[in-house]
């Protein structure tokens, strides 16, 4: 009876095992893991704008960490890492205990082999089976790797709060260094993070992280990699956490296009996950100088016109719906190559994230007429031609139209330079008749105008909606002797390597 139910246990055992074995990743692919990495999106003058993260992390080898962070590591989390070969029997067994007589899961017992398993391949849940993969796991790991390699691992896969994965992206955010330069007392502070990082926050609570800190401590004397008085020492150390940083995105609008194209080319893990460099056409200087201008030009507008819906900078972040004071858009395009060197696509981002420079189409009212007069000198007129400045009456199918100009006078028979210098919109629909609707359109398609434009006279002061970009790209025409060139916000795109893998064409056309 007794060998039968031995017997009967063994197999129990070893089928669970293999149950468990047949949907575990095999250890190798921790070689072919790529943790997320930080995009960092720089203007054309090499200034960092942004950065993309879901994890924020900079890998570093082991060689460059400091070596009293790595005795706190190992005296705080697993004492015994170099001596066991993946499950550290002993903390099992006192875990186990501490479960028992708490009637709850009070302490984990893993090894940083068994956290390095349960964080690339598994599943924080607290369940035994996930318990038991974990386990299988780190003995997989300790066969293939050496210690090295796992703690090195290890060490640029945990996190420590706030966005920060890893040592050294710990390092440069609580203490701007790397990680070879922390001190001791540094060291034990950041050591003390992992287990609990929200709890031994030192930005949100840095009373918790100072005590936790001496438990670190402690625990490295009790190792033998610490004398008292060093620990009593570092102890006393006073420590120096860097405020937490919030760089402010001084062209979100501009950035928010760059993403779209980018999801567009590459797909939407692409910008969060593979760390790679973007080099734009942005001028950060110019983007300054046109976030001021902007605002102070709308800002007077409101002031003249004595707005009741004013723009409150103070309660913009109380509000529930979508902003109704007045709002605009700018774009600064380089002529010559097409280059954006600066874009605002409203007031405020967070407020409204429509991008009123790419996504809203107005009407250009007189400043379609350059279009109609530039179809009419590329097809025979002359600058000295003379078009009658008169009424004009036009019948539709829907009404009759009686377009006026601005000033309600007329000047009778007047030359092709005067009429687009005065502006005068009799004069534009006269000569958009004689030219032809369908040729004006031609020619600001050529020019860069992508939007819908109806076959009307109207077209003519502009009563067809375009888009701020592209009617700044075809006014770059006049600036750039006839040549269009397409604008374009990314210029380079470099993997973590350096390695280019994407390089800007500029398009031109004459």
């Amino acid at each position: 009876m007794l060998i039968f139910c031995f017997f009967a246990a063994s197999g129990f055992l070893v089928g669970s095992v293999r149950w468990l074995q047949h949907d575990l990743p095999p250890p190798s692919a921790l070689r072919e893991f790529r943790t997320p990495l930080v995009t960092r999106v720089y203007d054309a003058n090499g200034e960092l704008i942004t950065e993309f993260f879901v994890e924020k992390r900079v890998p570093v080898p082991l060689s460059s960490v400091s070596p009293d962070f790595v005795d706190a590591i190992l005296a705080v989390e697993d004492r015994r890492f170099k001596q066991h070969w993946g499950i550290d029997l002993s903390g099992v067994i006192r875990a186990t205990l501490r479960d028992l007589r708490a009637r709850r899961r009070a302490e984990g017992g893993s090894t940083i082999t068994q956290q390095l398993a349960r964080n690339v391949f598994l599943t924080p849940e607290k369940t035994w089976p996930r318990k038991l993969k974990e386990a299988l796991l780190a003995l997989r790991i300790e066969r293939l790797y050496s210690k090295d390699e796992i703690l090195e691992l290890y060490l640029n896969q945990i996190c420590f709060g706030h966005g920060a994965y890893g040592v050294e992206a710990a390092s440069q955010l609580f203490f701007g260094k790397h990680a070879d330069e922390l001190t001791l007392a540094e060291s034990a502070l950041l050591a003390g993070i992992p287990r609990r990082p929200a709890r031994y926050s030192p930005f949100d609570h840095p009373d918790a992280a100072l005590a936790r800190r001496d438990v670190v401590l402690k625990a490295m004397v009790e190792t033998g990699c610490l004398a008292a008085d060093e620990a009593e020492a570092a102890a006393h150390e006073q420590l120096t956490v860097r405020a937490p940083e919030r760089a402010p995105n001084e062209a979100p609008y501009f950035i928010e296009e760059i993403r779209r194209q980018i999801e567009g080319r590459y797909g939407p893990d692409f910008i969060y996950h593979e760390g790679v460099s973007i080099h734009t056409t942005l001028d950060l200087n110019l983007q300054r100088i046109a976030n001021r201008v902007l605002e102070q030009g709308l800002v007077t507008l409101e002031a003249i016109y004595d707005l009741e819906e004013a723009r409150d900078t103070e309660t913009d972040s109380l509000r529930s719906g979508p902003p109704t004071y007045l709002q605009g858009a700018l774009v600064c395009i380089d002529p010559r190559t097409g280059a954006v060197r600066a874009m605002v696509g409203g007031r405020d981002f967070q407020a409204s994230q429509f991008n009123r420079a790419t996504q809203a189409r107005r009407q250009p009212g007189s400043a379609f007429k350059p279009f109609v007069y530039t179809a009419a000198i590329d097809n025979g007129f002359t600058p000295a031609d003379m078009i009658l400045d008169s009424p004009i009456v036009v019948e539709t199918p829907e009404d009759i139209w009686r377009p006026a100009n601005y000033d309600e006078r007329f000047l009778g028979p007047t030359d092709i330079r005067t009429g687009l210098a005065l502006s005068r919109n009799l004069m534009a629909v006269r000569l958009l008749r004689q030219v032809g609707t369908r040729t004006v359109i031609s020619y600001a398609r050529r020019m860069g105008i992508k939007s819908p434009l109806e076959d009307v006279l109207s077209l003519a002061l502009g009563s067809c909606g375009v888009n701020l970009i592209e009617i700044t790209s075809a006014y770059g025409v006049f600036a750039n002797g006839g040549v269009r060139a397409e604008p374009f916000l990314i210029s380079q795109i470099h993997d973590q390597d350096g390695t280019p893998i994407f390089g800007a064409q500029p398009w031109e056309e004459v």
